[in-house]
């Protein structure tokens, strides 16, 4: 009995190892996943990847070359840039000048001439013109470099309509040595002393362009008679005058000036002519009655003042 049942336990010993054994297979064999999709999926990625680099790789060479042709622009402007800044390349040879007439070229050359030493392309301009503008008579400076060593500089000078008076500074002198002149502009300068043949105009500071152009039109008016002005302006009221070259003083008065000055031209040949003036002297012992002697009203000995201020004729009187 007893070894029958040795015999049958290890018989089910047996059984249930070779139970346990194929259960542990089956577990492996579940658990175990396949990495074929895996694999297939990142080929399909893979091939997607190479398809769009080939799609956008030329648009991307184009870019770069874009890029790189913007580069060697700007590293090209750069050094040519520094180039210039170089006070050894392009240095100035020749200093070019024009528009001068009173002021000497030998005079602005050795105003310019401390800012003329380096490369054409570093010369201060702003410097250069401070420099010119203290030379009497200058109005404007232009300066303009020339290719390859050549500083051209363009002077316009002041054209002096008169000597100049401020009727509301009458006691502010001029420097020593210079007189004060206005322009055509109605710039107002101060030159040194010369002769010089111009009239003497009078007006308001802040009306100096009005005073030019109204001297302009009288002179325009007055010169088909022959006449010069020698001084014109006007008084602290705007009151606006002229004395002419043979002494005689028109009155203008403030507003219509050009038509009054119409009425003394109209009757100017009759003072010379046909309207004499005539004084009285004291009697002598031998004639009780006074001698009366009379001459053209417009000549070298008398004076006179024409007042224009009427709306229809013109009053003459001597001059006090």
């Amino acid at each position: 009995m007893k070894k029958t049942l040795s015999v049958r336990g290890r018989r089910t010993e047996r059984s249930v190892t070779k139970r346990h054994k194929q259960a542990r297979r089956t577990a492996t064999t579940i658990t175990i996943p396949s990495l074929q999709p895996l694999l297939d999926y990142l080929q399909q990625g893979g091939n997607l990847v190479i398809q769009g680099i080939d799609i956008v790789s030329p648009y991307l060479l184009n870019y770069w070359k874009n890029i790189l042709f913007i580069l060697f622009i700007i590293g090209i402007l750069l050094g040519s840039v520094f180039w210039l800044q170089n006070p050894h390349n392009m240095p100035i040879r020749t200093v070019t000048i024009e528009g001068n007439q009173r002021v000497s070229t030998q005079s602005i050359r050795e105003a310019v001439a401390p800012y003329v030493t380096g490369g054409l392309w570093q010369v201060n301009e702003s410097a250069i013109q401070t420099a010119l503008m203290q030379i009497a008579w200058i109005a404007t400076v232009q300066i303009e470099p020339q290719w390859m060593d050549t500083l051209l500089i363009k002077i316009e000078e002041h054209q002096a309509v008169g000597y100049w008076q401020d009727v509301d500074n009458v006691e502010n002198p001029t420097a020593k040595g210079y007189v004060r002149l206005v322009s055509d502009k109605g710039l107002v300068f101060d030159v040194p002393e010369q002769p010089l043949n111009l009239p003497q105009l009078q007006s308001a500071a802040d009306n100096t362009q009005e005073a030019v152009e109204l001297y302009r039109m009288a002179n325009a008016q007055l010169q088909a008679k022959n006449l010069e002005i020698k001084a014109f302006g006007c008084n602290q009221r705007y009151a606006w005058y002229i004395i002419l070259n043979n002494g005689i003083k028109l009155l203008l008065g403030r507003g219509g000036n050009m038509s009054r000055l119409q009425h003394f031209l109209a009757i100017y040949d009759k003072l010379t002519t046909q309207f004499p003036l005539c004084s009285t002297g004291s009697a002598s012992k031998k004639s009780k009655k006074p001698p009366t002697t009379c001459q053209p009203a417009i000549s070298k000995n008398v004076k006179l003042i024409a007042d224009l201020r009427y709306t229809n004729g013109v009053a003459v009187r001597l001059a006090q």
